[in-house]
């Protein structure tokens, strides 16, 4: 459902971010599945998880809030 938004985010954050950065967080991330509001990943730990939280769920909430 939301697999476009997901796809069209990861393109706007590639252009906002390093590619270093890039690289290193958000080529691990896959998208799995969706519902109303909600978008589910798949990260390879829970310490990427909360690395990924920590530094980038304000970028990424925001750039997909402004496709929505």
């Amino acid at each position: 459902m939301y697999k476009l938004f997901w796809d069209e985010t990861v393109r706007i954050i590639r252009q906002t971010i390093t590619p270093e950065e890039f690289n290193m967080w958000f080529d691990p991330i896959a998208y799995s599945s969706s519902e109303k509001g909600k978008i589910e990943l798949k990260v390879p730990s829970e310490f990427f998880r909360d690395q990924v939280t920590d530094k980038y769920l304000g970028l990424m909430g925001k750039t997909f809030e402004n496709l929505a």
